[in-house]
């Protein structure tokens, strides 16, 4: 167990969501204040104090670049109680093998750049295991409401249903705002998933936390399955170090509960499945860090930053620097997450040479509910390929539409795909003042446009790159047009400043005021003395620097890789 005293060692930072902003429906906002690690209903990262150093004699560590430190470095892991942290001094030690966190610890080095591990392996950090595919599922009674923090059971609890274990809710695709490409067939059609932590059980009846972003129909035969806490790697990081290698995945969250990267340098690794990838883990936190130079870069078939696989929920992806990679942040069938004041600078590939986004917020079915805010970036989109996405909300960013790599095709700057439902862009500041888009949306009804048309919306086409109307994938009983009309009707754009118009473009009728934040009621303390908010129609120039970007131009000048990280 993590001792009482670590409590107060917490980093917290003052934050709750605005329920209902002006020009977002209440139906459309949930509580994200609840992204990222929490322990005792108090938010922020825990500082463990140390507990093993990894050194010679003791460990058989060699940070010589050359001698393999693997076994020495998991065995000071294997020796760590709970609520500590272990230490590797500065040195570059070699990996020719996976090291696996257990609950309740952290790995923790003398800062990046100064504690290097060059891995030739594949998942190079690992933290928790896959269980949840192959567990037994049970029908829930009813259905389970948007905020529903109780579910009721058909039968009696498995055992494998324990308080700090997960519940993992699924249901049929409804059709209407879910649907899901043709290969995903039986079980794996039901991509509608929300992942939590059972706080209680009396009889059939499971609490958990945080409570559900969206709703599942009774029509759509939710069930649920579950994982014993016993078996879920918890409360665990990695801190103040860099991972180097060139196989996929230098970090590796897998069906995690509140664990985090912090302050961490990953570079050189493929990215097929992101240079770091969060599958199936609840609160995941990614703070502070610089995730950059993906494998063969800009040759690379893939090499995304961050993917959020399946059924990934509340992660926090806070403050962190992007660049040389393809998309920085890729969703894939999850929910509740925030992506949060991240700056992202040069992302692309050669073999797709266009201005290139950097957040996909959907490429697999189903991603609902999801926030990002605060960040600068190129593009934002919704690409169609796997399934459908719905509610989610782009909050004061800057979408500048550069690219560093001195392509100027394809600036769609928001780019929603068909079954992008229910989306709200919301105090944004859309384009730069280096370049003018040709039109304010290119849709078939106002004349469509090629690759060398630039606009602030691309809506309603099958997919991300098409200028057609034939899809590149198929989906299940999708029976609707192209044009997909529906996401333009049902999209939410207010108080925008795009550079089309040279204006904020408002809708008639709502209040022209929007909140400084939707997941934080004050200014975070890590902001430093920068302004707050720091972009938006209601800031002076429209914009000011936030944290990630203030660091990169510090780096810029000193070339210092600590200037890269929080103080």
């Amino acid at each position: 167990m993590i001792s009482c005293m670590l409590l107060a060692s917490l980093t917290t930072t003052p934050s709750s969501v605005q329920k209902a902003s002006p020009g977002i429906p209440a139906d459309r906002i949930i509580d994200w204040s609840h992204a990222g690690v929490r322990m005792n209903g108090v938010r922020g990262i825990l500082q463990y104090p140390v507990g093993v150093t990894c050194v010679l004699p003791a460990y058989r560590v060699y940070p010589n670049q050359s001698t393999d430190s693997r076994a020495g470095i998991q065995a000071a892991i294997d020796a760590c109680p709970a609520g500590r942290a272990v230490y590797l001094p500065a040195g570059t030690y070699r990996l020719s093998g996976q090291i696996t966190l257990k609950s309740g610890i952290a790995l923790r080095g003398a800062g990046a750049g100064s504690t290097v591990l060059l891995s030739s392996a594949t998942n190079s950090i690992q933290l928790g295991a896959l269980a949840l595919s192959n567990a037994t599922r049970c029908d829930i009674i009813g259905g389970v409401a948007k905020d529903a923090t109780t579910v009721a059971l058909g039968a009696a609890p498995p055992s494998a249903c324990t308080v700090g274990g997960f519940i993992m809710i699924d249901e049929l695709p409804d059709h209407d705002v879910i649907w899901v490409r043709d290969s995903y067939r039986g079980t794996d059609s039901r991509r509608h998933v929300f992942l939590a932590r059972i706080t209680a059980i009396n009889g059939n009846q499971v609490s958990f936390t945080p409570p559900n972003p969206y709703p599942f129909k009774s029509g759509s035969i939710p069930q649920a399955r579950f994982k014993a806490a016993s078996r879920i790697c918890s409360l665990s990081g990695v801190e103040a170090l860099t991972v180097s290698g060139s196989t996929d995945r230098g970090l590796y969250f897998c069906e995690t509960d509140r664990c985090w990267s912090k302050n961490v340098e990953v570079t050189g690794f493929q990215g097929g499945h992101g240079m770091v990838q969060i599958n199936r883990s609840l609160q995941t936190e990614i703070r502070g860090c610089y995730i950059h130079d993906c494998a063969d870069y800009p040759a690379q078939p893939d090499g995304y930053g961050i993917m959020l696989f399946y059924d990934s929920c509340f992660s926090l992806i806070e403050d962190n620097i992007f660049d040389r990679t393809a998309a920085a942040i890729i969703g894939e069938g999850t929910s509740g997450n925030v992506y949060g004041y991240n700056f992202m600078r040069q992302v692309g590939r050669i073999s797709w040479p266009v201005v290139m986004y950097g957040i996909n917020g959907n490429h697999g079915p189903f991603g609902t509910m999801s926030l990002t805010e605060g960040n600068i970036m190129c593009q934002f989109e919704n690409d169609g390929y796997h399934g459908s996405s719905s509610h989610q909300t782009l909050f004061r960013n800057s979408l500048n539409g550069l690219s560093y790599d001195g392509y100027t095709r394809l600036r769609w700057l928001v780019n929603l795909a068909r079954a992008s439902y229910y989306h709200n862009c919301v105090g944004n500041v859309l384009g730069d003042p280096s370049w003018a888009p040709n039109k304010y949306e290119m849709t078939v009804a106002n004349g469509g446009g090629g690759y060398d048309v630039s606009c602030v919306y691309k809506l309603e086409y099958p997919n991300d790159g098409n200028t057609d109307l034939v899809p590149a994938t198929t989906w299940t009983n999708w029976t609707a047009p192209f044009p997909d009309a529906r996401v333009r009707d049902t999209l939410i754009r207010h108080a925008n400043y795009d550079y089309y118009n040279k204006a904020v473009v408002y809708e008639p009728g709502k209040d022209p005021d929007i909140p400084d934040s939707l997941y934080y009621s004050s200014k975070p303390s890590w902001f430093g003395s920068l302004d707050w908010p720091a972009i938006g129609p209601d800031v002076a120039g429209l914009m000011k620097s936030i944290p990630a970007k203030l660091r990169w131009d510090t780096h810029t000048s000193t070339r210092n890789l600590p200037d890269l990280f929080p103080r």
